[in-house]
């Protein structure tokens, strides 16, 4: 004698509309997830690579106009 094979009941449409609607509810709620988690190492990466210093905003350096450069150098005029 064959061993008799147990049959599962097929979930209802109802039941079914509810296990998909859980699992793509999942999959969003996981990819939002993963996401935020990239924008905050995107945030973090920029914050430690971009360092500005309070003195570097307020060094007299940075506040004074560049010398433009010129083709000939500088000549100053004889004093007579």
């Amino acid at each position: 004698m064959k061993p008799r094979r147990m049959s599962c009941p097929l979930p209802s449409a109802q039941a079914r509309a509810s296990i998909y609607h859980h699992a793509l509810a999942t999959g969003i709620t996981r990819g939002f997830l993963a996401a935020s988690g990239i924008a905050l190492a995107a945030l973090v990466t920029t914050a430690v690579t971009i360092r500005v210093r309070r003195e570097d905003l307020t060094s007299p350096a940075a506040a004074a106009p560049a010398q433009p450069a010129s083709a000939e150098p500088a000549v100053k005029p004889a004093s007579a």
